[in-house]
């Protein structure tokens, strides 16, 4: 392994050694040195978010609840506005079960970015842990308005394990509320408006399953 002062003089990077922890985080499978790295980060540029958002990220993963809230608390004192730390973060407080305190948060986030849906997903996700199905339909009928209107730009929806959503899936789970709701057309309507989002096979297999089900009588 290089030592860390030649990496310094023979790469060129805003975040370095963040990058290299990501590496080893993610193609190598190495969470010790990935963990050095991200250290590194924050001792190299103490005053940016970025390196404790990571270490944030990291300790979150391996379940350091404790840590992780240390971390992004400080990355959130030094960069309040950003969306991308403060959608994180209240990931993390979805995580742990504080459902009260996720949707206070999306608000906040939904303000600062009207267009993002995410705010909108996690909060109907929320009021679904509540068994609040109705605010969960307000919520997820608006931030999959705002996916159909703002993918364009860039906006996407993650899950919980901040993998990237396939409009259907969204889609569909407004159909589930729908079902419980007994709204039936509703929810044929859904199954077939997901169809014509849906880009993975398997998902297109288990909407036309849900079709033929329930919608084909």
């Amino acid at each position: 392994m290089l030592e860390f002062e030649t990496l310094e003089t023979i790469l060129d990077s805003r975040y370095l050694y963040a990058e290299i922890a990501d590496i080893y985080l993610i193609n190598l499978n190495d969470p010790e040195n990935s963990l050095l790295f991200y250290k590194k980060e924050v001792e190299r540029s103490p005053q940016s978010y970025y390196g404790y958002f990571k270490l944030a990220e990291y300790y979150v993963y391996y379940n350091d609840y404790e840590k992780a809230e240390k971390n992004y608390n400080k990355a959130l004192e030094l960069a309040p506005e950003n969306n991308n730390l403060n959608l994180s973060y209240i990931n993390f407080k979805y995580i742990n079960a504080s459902y009260q305190e996720v949707i206070q948060l999306s608000k906040i986030a939904i303000e600062k970015t009207p267009k993002d849906p995410q705010g909108d997903y996690i909060t109907a996700l929320s009021y679904l842990k509540m068994d609040n199905s109705m605010k969960a339909l307000i919520s997820l009928t608006k931030s999959i308005d705002k996916i159909i209107d703002y993918s364009p730009e860039g906006y996407y929806i993650s899950g919980v394990d901040g993998r990237t959503l396939d409009l259907s899936e969204v889609i569909m789970k407004r159909a589930q509320v729908y079902e419980n709701y007994k709204e039936f057309a509703l929810m044929c309507d859904d199954y077939n408006l997901a169809l014509t989002f849906v880009k993975d096979e398997d998902l297109k297999t288990a909407i036309l399953n849900k079709i033929s089900t329930n919608c084909e009588k």
